[in-house]
């Protein structure tokens, strides 16, 4: 069976809205506004409710493009994560220099 593939935002949106606050409540949760910014990503928000909210003039609405990362800079796959550690590489004990004693200080 085949994976889906897990969305990805695309982009940030920052509101902040008037100290006394402001409601928004053509979203599928009212949302209360007030003059700390709170965070919302494309995955949160649709098309039509960030065009809304930049079109209303008591909230400062910043649209953010995140970055992603391109595919050189991806880690190579490593993987599952419980695979097991592959086993160290044997060693030749006549090839191990004896451990020097430490001599005690003055």
């Amino acid at each position: 069976m085949a994976k889906k593939p897990v969305p990805v935002p695309t982009l940030l949106i920052t509101v902040t809205g008037p100290e006394r606050g402001r409601w928004r409540g053509r979203f599928g949760t009212p949302r209360f506004f007030i003059g700390e910014p709170q965070e919302f990503t494309d995955l949160t928000l649709t098309a039509d409710e960030i065009e809304e909210l930049q079109e209303d003039p008591e909230l400062k609405v910043v649209v953010t493009e995140l970055v992603l990362p391109s595919d050189e800079s991806k880690p190579a796959d490593v993987g599952p994560v419980d695979a097991p550690a592959p086993d160290p590489a044997p060693v030749d004990p006549a090839a191990v220099e004896p451990a020097q004693a430490e001599q005690p200080a003055p």
